[in-house]
């Protein structure tokens, strides 16, 4: 609440707070990495003339007008914030700090765990931090962001095709405008995209909590974001990957859907049909939840296509360069390897192998099998708990997203599927609630710690 003398801060004693909050944060983010803003022609390469900046401006408003402080009005301002703006206040911090978190815990293991010997990038602790970013997939879309789609002709060998263009364009877009200096291209454009993901995934907890909240309070939102950006496989919100901008897409489409924004609902539903290959399956979902609500009008099922609509965009952009619409489809089969398997030769299989054998031998002969088919059990029972408390338009979305990808390669990267399927993590903070959140969130975190380790160490947990 503004004070009487906040009120007769002089103009220029205004202008002087901003002044200095705007270079203490240019000073962070130098410190973190120096950059540049090429539309402004601006280069920050040290944080410390900023920072010296910001204290000279400091000093002298104190010097003339002593209160109210900026620290007391920084200080207010940010009470007054978490307040009226409860999911940015809370979702934003644990977003960006579990993010850091991540990196941190990933860096240290590239520094003190050797990479196997048949890693794509040699072991190099001086070069630990510029390399960070460039885990697996990661190549693959820094290719599109630099060269764009091109194709060879052989479905049998890997193409860029295979990756949907929605988070590559956006980086590429980002990139243009501003990009860290004093590290190489290539790091520089990894690191880029590093913070297009922690930020996408911070704006995809926002939504979140608001669709957690609209619908069971304030308390579950917070405990569903906790868990969101606890959970093991979250890892990859930290990493050059479209997880973060496809989970955006799909809490914000249903959100705006649930409160008849048609038009924000078809934007954000057609992006998260560019993000990923099952990025269509969310129309499916999302026509259920208009029929379940009764929403059925044009523009209600017009919002709900756009997921589709976004597949269909990119099959035409494939036809055009191709001559093979669904090219992306052949290139998951013959190149990566996915192919039709029954659910009883997977997660049947490994279920009834382990009870032969026991957890111990299964976990010493298959680690990297047991680390996706843990998430993939308990996504498959959640279906029915999820159905029951969200409606069945999100148990569908829940089974759809798990049931394909398994159905089409097995346990393969099951555990990245399982991280964006949102309704089940506000279905974990409703059954949750109470003492039980800090025992799943410590559980959580301590998974995730494990998964990054392995992921910045170049073991194969997809």
């Amino acid at each position: 609440m503004r004070t009487r003398k906040d009120i007769n801060l002089p103009l220029w004693a205004r202008a002087a707070d901003a002044a200095a909050m705007i270079l203490t944060l240019i000073a962070v983010l130098a410190a973190l990495y120096p950059f540049q803003i090429d539309a402004l022609h601006l280069s920050v390469r040290r944080f410390s003339r900023p920072l010296m900046a910001a204290v000279v401006i400091a000093v002298a408003r104190h010097a003339f007008v002593r209160a109210p402080t900026l620290p007391a009005i920084v200080r207010d301002a940010v009470i007054t914030f978490s307040h009226r703006h409860a999911a940015l206040s809370f979702a934003v911090p644990v977003a960006l700090v579990t993010r850091a978190l991540v990196l941190l815990v990933g860096y240290i293991a590239a520094l003190t765990i050797p990479f196997p010997s048949d890693s794509p990038i040699p072991y190099s602790r001086s070069n630990a931090w510029w390399d960070l970013p460039f885990r697996w997939d990661a190549g693959w879309y820094l290719n599109v962001v630099k060269n764009g789609y091109s194709w060879t002709g052989e479905a049998g060998v890997g193409q860029t095709l295979n990756f949907f263009p929605a988070y590559p364009l956006l980086v590429r877009a980002i990139a243009s405008i501003v990009s860290p200096t004093a590290m190489p291209r290539d790091a520089a454009l990894a690191w880029t995209a590093t913070m297009v993901s922690i930020a996408a995934f911070a704006a995809a907890a926002v939504y979140l909590y608001r669709f957690a909240a609209e619908q069971f309070g304030d308390r579950i939102a917070s405990a569903a974001v906790v868990i969101l950006a606890a959970y093991p496989f979250a890892v990859f919100y930290s990493a050059v990957y479209s997880e973060s901008l496809f989970l955006l897409c799909t809490i914000a489409a249903w959100y705006h859907m649930r409160r008849s924004e048609h038009v924000a609902a078809f934007v954000w539903g057609a992006i998260a049909g560019l993000c990923r290959p099952n990025g269509a399956l969310l129309s499916i979902a999302l026509i259920v939840d208009a029929i379940a609500r009764r929403a059925r009008s044009a523009p209600a099922f017009t919002a709900a296509a756009a997921p589709l609509a976004g597949m269909l965009l990119y099959s035409a952009f494939a036809y055009h360069l191709t001559g093979r619409p669904f090219v992306w489809v052949e290139l998951q089969r013959a190149a990566w390897g996915r192919t039709y398997q029954g659910l009883s030769s997977t997660v049947g299989t490994e279920l009834k192998l382990l009870y032969e054998i026991g957890l111990v031998r299964y976990l010493n002969a298959w680690p990297w099998q047991a680390l996706n088919l843990a998430p993939t059990v308990g996504t498959l029972i959640s279906v029915w708990p999820v159905t029951r408390r969200l409606g069945i338009a999100a148990g569908v979305f829940v089974a759809a997203n798990t049931l394909l990808p398994l159905l089409n390669g097995g346990l393969v990267g099951m555990g990245r599927y399982t991280a964006t399927l949102f309704p089940m993590f506000v279905w974990l903070a409703l059954a949750v609630d109470g003492r039980w959140l800090g025992v799943v969130a410590c559980c959580f975190g301590a998974g995730q710690a494990l998964i990054a380790a392995l992921f910045f160490t170049w073991r194969p947990i997809m």
